[in-house]
């Protein structure tokens, strides 16, 4: 997945937390803050501010030099918008039929402003799906993947 998705968009908390997993998800124990800005689209500059400030949110552990990885508290974090965002994307796909980077695109501007409730109507709409359109995961409400 394109998680720089918009350029309209400004990259949140969220989108580092969801980068930082996708990027040790691919085998590597910790995510370097070059491939971190690449994934999200910004400078390295940008992106080593942010960490700094994740750091000290408790949101993930830096080894510097080295990289970063989510702590349990940023992974929780990071599980909870991606299972909104993959809901609502999926719904965007499947019932109104838009096309992929539309939904995408949609999903990430939409999933700020969705309810608990309103996700939690959708996933039972859609029949609480395990995966999303492209065979990817959807967390469970408790954060856990099955």
């Amino acid at each position: 997945m394109d998680w720089a998705v918009s350029k309209i968009r400004r990259t949140r908390v969220e989108d580092y937390l969801i980068a930082i997993e996708q990027i040790c998800g691919q085998g590597h124990d910790l995510a370097g803050t070059g491939s971190i800005a690449l994934e999200l689209g910004i400078s390295n500059g940008t992106c080593s501010s942010m960490l700094k400030e994740l750091a000290a949110q408790g949101l993930i552990d830096h080894s510097p030099y080295k990289g970063v990885k989510t702590t349990d508290r940023g992974r929780v974090r990071g599980q909870y918008i991606l299972r909104r965002t993959r809901l609502i994307e999926l719904f965007l796909l499947s019932v109104l039929n838009v096309n992929r980077k539309m939904a995408e695109n949609e999903a990430w501007c939409l999933e700020p402003a969705a309810s608990d409730q309103l996700i939690e109507r959708i996933d039972a709409f859609l029949n609480q799906p395990m995966i999303d359109s492209l065979g990817q995961p959807i967390p469970r409400v408790d954060g856990k993947i099955l």
